[in-house]
Formats: structure tokens, sequence, C-alpha cells
């Protein structure tokens, strides 16, 4: 899908009528959406006047059928949190820079919950040279309820979370702790911020918790390691609610792979991580690996084009049938969004 700048997919809904995707200027930081009909063919596009981020990271479903848009804006040389709440036609109905202290903020991921939003990023607190994980809970009119930190000697930062019946689980890295230079950061929180427990996870070299999701037996997350191939491949954790590990796996695909996320069936039975793989041409080209509850590989395919693709997202549309969100390089336009529909 080609459009006349350099465009940055962040995220795609399927609505009763048509899907709507969400995507950032990066020229200008303008954040529009792309309204496409059931048979992926361009109906309208939707720019918002006044609505900028310096970087936009999520979007999700809001209450009421809209949606919340996280990121960061960058003022006074400082990143500050900024989010904002669209309703199901698109306008702005809220927006602010959250009253956070410190030298640094940014929002990596939010969820939707029955009575306000849950999100989480990084924080660095004026004069340090580290950072800190944050969770911050907002109530419906994104007023804090209660803001939390969790850090060490070194780096830390939430990149992800799911919610729980008894509380949160939030995901990322961790530099102070753990067996190597980086390793994934699990926490779990009660729903008034209460951390209940934490654990780090992986090997003597880098790894970083990006994805999770919900099994039935467990939660599964994954995230780029460097420290059981000589390439980069996947580290895949299943724990319980209590933080004890069921099973580490590398999934490895044979080549170097950056994973972005994964996603899982309806039946929480089949999952799908997906990223990209380094061909011998030296091209990023689209990948996705099929597990079942066990991490073991079903399937593996690779999406093979002339330039470089990153990948963005999964959205399951049925047991059958998901759909791939990417953006692609352009010769004339540098980078468009790319959508691919799956069908097993």
């Amino acid at each position: 899908m080609a459009l006349p700048g350099q465009e940055r997919v962040i995220s795609c809904f399927e609505t009763q009528t048509d899907f709507v995707v969400f995507a950032q200027q990066m020229d200008t930081n303008d954040i529009f959406v792309l309204n496409l009909s059931k048979t992926f063919e361009l109906q309208s596009i939707h720019f918002f006047n006044q609505l900028k981020f310096t970087k936009l990271n999520c979007v999700k479903r809001a209450m009421d059928n809209g949606f919340i848009l996280v990121g960061y804006e960058v003022l006074q040389r400082q990143s500050k949190i900024k989010i904002a709440l669209l309703d199901e036609q698109l306008n702005v109905v809220n927006e602010k820079i959250l009253p956070v202290s410190g030298a640094d903020q940014w929002a990596e991921c939010v969820v939707t919950l029955q009575n306000g939003y849950l999100l989480v990023g990084g924080h660095k607190t004026i004069g340090s040279n580290w950072y800190q994980a944050l969770v911050i809970r907002l109530d419906e009119n994104l007023e804090i309820i209660w803001s939390k930190t969790f850090g060490g000697s070194s780096d830390e930062w939430f990149s992800n979370l799911c919610e729980l019946n008894d509380g949160f689980l939030c995901v990322g890295s961790t530099e102070s702790y753990g067996s190597g230079q980086a390793d994934f950061l699990v926490v779990h929180l009660f729903q008034n911020g209460y951390i209940t427990w934490w654990k780090a996870f992986g090997g003597p070299g880098w790894e970083r918790a990006i994805g999770i999701t919900q099994a039935k037996d467990g939660i599964m997350v994954v995230g780029p390691s460097n420290s059981f191939t000589k390439y980069n491949s996947t580290l895949l954790i299943k724990v319980n609610s209590r933080g004890q590990k069921i099973y580490q796996k590398t999934i490895d695909p044979s080549a170097d792979f950056i994973v972005k996320g994964i996603v899982s069936s309806n039946n929480k039975d089949l999952f799908v991580i997906y990223g990209e793989v380094w061909n011998d041409q030296f091209r990023k080209d689209l990948a996705y690996l099929i597990i079942d509850n066990q991490g073991e590989i079903l399937q593996k395919e690779i999406i093979q084009m002339n330039n470089d693709q990153n990948f963005c997202q999964i959205l399951l549309l049925s047991n059958s049938n998901f759909l791939v969100v990417a953006s692609t390089e352009n010769p004339y336009t540098s980078d468009d969004i790319l959508l691919f529909l799956i069908t097993r």
C-alpha cells in the first residue's frame, strides 16, 4: 500500500464492516488511520490535525469501542508519556501528557481494563544513569490511580503485559538481575500495584521479553536471545501464575531470527511466533512459526520479497485465517504498509 511518505504501521483492527489500520508518518510524526473494506480496498484516510506523538508505540481497543493510543512526546529535550483516547468515529475525546516526575519516560504497551487502563514502559529519574521499569494504572478519564517502578543497579524496562485473574503480568528486560548481560524480566502485580513476585530468565548473553500471551495451562513469554545459538533466535518460557517455570526452550528456525511477538489461537492450544529472518542476500524477510502448547514447531513459513520487511502484528481472523500486518521498503516512497491474508 504505497503512500507518499515514510509510514510506520502501528496496529490493525477488524470491525463488523471493515479493517482499521493506525500508522504514523515518520517525517512529520502525523498519526493517520486507513479504513479498508473486507476485501482490503482502501475506503478512506483519516488524518488528525492536532494529534501528534514523537513516537506512537501502541494502539489498543478502549472502552465503548473506541481506541487508546500510547507513546511519548519530547518536550524540552525530555521524553514524556503521551496518551490519547478516540471514540468509535475517531474523534479525540481525551489527550494528555501524564504528570510523571523524572528525566525521561515512555509507554510501550497498554491494556484496557473494566474501569480504566494499565500501561507499561520505562522511566529515568533526574540525575540517574539507569532506567527503571514502569507501570501506571489509570482510571477511565486517564487520571493516575497508582504507579510503580522496578529497578536495580542497571537498566530495566517493560515491553508488554497481560491481565490475569489475580492481577497483571508485566514482561521486559533486566540488566541488574539474572545470569546474563540482560535477561527476561517477569513481574506479577496485584490490582492495587503490589508486586507479589518477580523472576529473571535467560542465559549468559542478551535476552529481552517482548511478547506475552495466555495458554490453557500457563503464560507464554517470548523475546530475542543470543545465548543459546550462534545467531539471534527466540527464547520461549512458559510459567504459571505463581512464576514457576513450566519449561524454557530456544525456538531455532535455523536462521538469524528477530522475533516481534506471539499470539494464541482462540482455543489457546496453538501459537504463532512472528518476526523477521536475515536471508542470504542480507535482506529481512517476514517469517512466522506455528508452535503447539509444548513449544514444538509445527510449521515454519518465510515470505520472501525483493526489499526489507518489518513485522508489526498478526491479527487472528479465525482459527484458519490470519492477517499479517507489516511494512515494506519502497525505493520510491521509503517504507509502505504491507498486508497479507494467510489461510492455513
